[in-house]
């Protein structure tokens, strides 16, 4: 205990004010220990045993020291991160040195221990005392428990920002002011509009003008209407007495239309006023005679000019798509479509909140520094735990939910007459545009702006995020990233290999739903082949491999089953393949189970209580039925490795999948109620932003921390977890806003544009010579 009596000593002559004890003193003077420092830090740490000074006091306060409860597990030696940075123009700098810890060879945690020393002899005294601090853990728990001989040291260095970084403040900053200026662009010229109304409008009309659009009555009886445009803005003009031919030659005049649709007109345009709003009502101009000549002096209205109907109009739609009234009217929204499956609102919210929770608990271990490592393991044996160690079926809920919506929704459009080959490519370049721009949003702030902007004593983390991005940011927008770089899990966005799996089954699974709408036997025996060979595949990888039941359990004995089977695409297929066919099942016998649902509520309830029990029960086996005292993968029995890389899938998404259509059939119950309540709506748009967001934003907020990381009281835990659940979810909204939905609008209104509609309407009275004169303008 050499190390620790030497701190204890050292702290408590410091608080008393008495010289220094002489014990920390001797480490330094030990021949053998100082063997490798140099003379120049050995002067200087001398320097440093002068407590007078005001700057070395702070340095020995700074320093990490040893804590109670090493018995249990707190390795985690923090020193005050913030007061070593106050000291930098002392040139000191802090440091954090990690090392594992092995107990009988086998890894049991990591020592962390972070301090402030001088930069130009940081790295021979953390070479030193660490030494000696490993010499001193063995002596004082017993000799099983050791650190490894590599010991890796970093210390605090400033962040430069990097291309990467320039380019995702520019991303922010374009999407942000973009929102700002078209969310103030209405209101600012409705009061422009409001305050311009006041001056009149003349204008000289010339014979380029597009023209006068009347809702007049001719005297042939020839009807014609002019159709509300979208927008209702026009320019006022005047014209001037004796220009008689003042009705465009789709309009009225005398008894049929102007000679070759032409417009006389004697006088250059020559305008004089501002713009006004045109009466919405659009009704017949009182000032036109019924021969169709004006009066004098009389006001008409007409249509902007052909460039403002034209790409100045769409670049101004495009510039309100970034409308945040209109977008955050979308986000609130609780309307439920019609045809919509209702249920899958409530589940999609729940599913991400159970993501959540589990990288919760994960993340820290990964991370953080633990300060109550064997408590956490203890815990780990309560049954009512499996919910956050297991929490990977949440995971084949979306997939489920994704092949099911997918297959639904095509199967609609093929039964509308639509083929694949005519919207395939809308098909795929819909799904890449909306998935992708945020995605890129997500990739640039948190894989090059996170780690600038980013301090703390476990900040240096973020680099390997960083180094990641910069090397594989390819593989994450042309989602690939699940196999790319194949066995490693160095990625950029560590949980986008979802994404990546359900991109690559969104462009195969056409092949599926084609051959369900055309060959529904070729369909499902092809879908289930495939499942087939899947579950066969995960049970001769996992029995060649001794993989563990989930990789929360494979440890350092599997190293690799993350990278090499949990995200492969191969393993996770089945939950999306039991989805396209729970769609297509959907689709073909929905009027059967419309019809089923209107049945008696007896009859329903002699089913459907049966159904749900053996549902729930398989759901329970799934998530509870792996569950053991301290789990390893040595302790875990062949047969249930086995059984659970066979059956574990098939099983949560068979189940799940029945109770989405016992809800859909009015056999849900007070769960089809809960789960269909409308306001899961909001949060249900914001799942993607979640999923994309939570993981480095809790990241950050662990690198941040100034203390070491409890898992105990569970009230703590749970109060932390609503934390960041309400946080994320605030995040995500502002990526909803800012990028995801003003993205959609700009897709819908390109590649799914609202049908024209004709701008005038004739009955079939029509004279030839009126139609010659649509077809010369047309």
């Amino acid at each position: 205990m050499y190390y620790q009596v030497a701190v204890l000593s050292l702290m408590l002559n410091v608080i008393y004010g008495q010289s220094f004890d002489p014990a920390f003193y001797e480490l330094l003077q030990d021949s053998n220990s100082t063997k490798n420092i140099s003379e120049k830090c050995r002067v200087r740490f001398n320097d440093l045993l002068d407590l007078e000074q005001p700057a070395n006091l702070a340095f020995f306060d700074a320093l990490g020291k040893p804590t109670s409860g090493i018995t249990v597990g707190s390795f985690q030696w923090l020193g005050n991160y913030d007061l070593c940075i106050s000291l930098k123009k002392y040139n000191f700098v802090p440091c954090k040195s990690t090392s594992v810890i092995r107990i009988e060879g086998e890894a049991a945690g990591k020592l962390l221990w972070t301090t402030c020393l001088p930069r130009e002899c940081k790295d021979e005294f953390i070479d030193l005392i660490l030494e000696r601090i490993n010499v001193t853990m063995q002596l004082y728990l017993n000799e099983t428990l050791q650190l490894e001989d590599e010991i890796e040291t970093k210390c605090y260095e400033e962040v430069q920002y990097d291309t990467g970084a320039y380019i995702a403040i520019v991303f922010v900053s374009t999407f942000t002011l973009l929102t700002l200026l078209a969310t103030i662009y209405k209101p600012c010229c409705g009061y422009l509009n409001w305050i311009t109304s006041a001056f009149k409008t003349t204008t000289k009309c010339c014979a380029n003008d597009p023209g006068v659009v009347v809702n007049k009555a001719a005297s042939d009886g020839t009807k014609m209407q002019a159709i509300k445009p979208k927008e209702n803005v026009y320019e006022e003009y005047e014209k001037e007495e004796g220009t008689a031919n003042g009705v465009h030659a789709n309009g009225v005049h005398g008894n049929g239309a102007l000679p070759n649709g032409k417009l006389e007109v004697l006088e250059p345009c020559r305008e004089i006023g501002t713009l006004s709003t045109y009466d919405n009502n659009m009704s017949a101009d009182p000032n036109v005679g019924d021969d169709g000549e004006l009066g004098e002096h009389h006001t008409v209205q007409f249509k902007l000019p052909s460039i403002r109907k034209g790409v100045l109009k769409r670049l101004e739609k495009v510039f309100e798509c970034f409308s945040l009234s209109k977008n955050l009217g979308i986000l609130l929204s609780t309307k439920v479509g019609k045809g919509q499956v209702s249920c899958l609102n409530g589940l999609r919210v729940l599913s991400i909140i159970w993501v959540l929770l589990g990288h919760f608990y994960l993340q820290p271990l990964l991370f953080g520094p633990i300060g109550d490592m064997y408590q956490g393991f203890e815990m780990s044996n309560r049954t009512s735990f499996e919910v956050v160690l297991n929490a990977f079926p949440a995971v084949d809920t979306f997939f489920l939910m994704s092949g099911f919506l997918v297959s639904y929704l095509l199967l609609k459009k093929f039964q509308s007459g639509k083929t694949f080959r005519s919207m395939a490519l809308g098909y795929y370049i819909h799904r890449y545009i909306r998935l992708t721009v945020p995605y890129v949003a997500v990739i640039l702030v948190q894989g090059f702006l996170y780690r600038q902007i980013t301090t703390g004593p476990f900040a240096d983390i973020l680099e390997g995020t960083n180094q990641n991005c910069k090397d594989w940011w390819w593989t994450n927008i042309l989602y690939v990233n699940n196999i790319v770089p194949w066995g490693s899990p160095s990625r950029c966005i560590g949980q986008a290999w979802y994404l990546a799996d359900d991109m690559q089954f969104f462009i195969i699974a056409p092949l599926f739903i084609i051959a369900l709408w055309k060959r529904p036997v070729i369909g499902v025996a092809l879908s289930a082949g495939v499942t087939v060979l899947s579950v066969i595949t995960s049970i001769v990888l996992t029995d060649h491999y001794n993989y563990a039941t989930t990789p929360f359990r494979a440890g350092v004995s599997n190293p690799n089953m993350f990278a090499l089977y949990y995200v492969m695409p191969h393993i996770r297929i089945p939950p999306y393949l039991m989805g396209v066919l729970g769609g297509w099942a959907y689709f073909k016998y929905s009027p059967a189970i419309t019809q089923f649902a209107k049945t008696d509520p007896k009859t329903r309830l002699l089913l459907a209580v049966p159904l749900w029990m053996i549902t729930i029960a398989v759901q329970y086996g799934v998530v509870f039925g792996i569950h053991g005292p301290n789990i390893a993968p040595y302790q875990e029995t062949e047969t249930m490795r086995l059984s659970n890389a066979a059956l574990s899938r098939l099983g949560w998404a068979g189940s799940l999948l029945c109770q989405i259509l016992l809800c859909q059939s009015g056999m849900g119950g007070v769960i089809n109620t809960a789960l269909s309540w409308k306001g899961w709506l909001p949060l249900s748009r914001l799942s993607y932003g979640l999923y994309l967001l939570h993981y480095g934003l809790n990241i950050v907020w662990i690198v941040q921390l100034r203390h070491v990381w409890s898992f105990r009281p569970d009230f703590q835990m749970v109060t932390q977890f609503m934390g960041l659940v309400v946080f994320v979810n605030l995040a995500a909204a502002v990526l909803f806003l800012l990028v995801e939905q003003p993205v959609a609008n700009i897709e819908r209104m390109f590649l799914n544009p609202p049908p024209r509609k004709p701008t005038i309407i004739t009955n079939n009275s029509a004279t030839p010579k009126e139609q010659d004169a649509k077809s010369s303008e047309a």
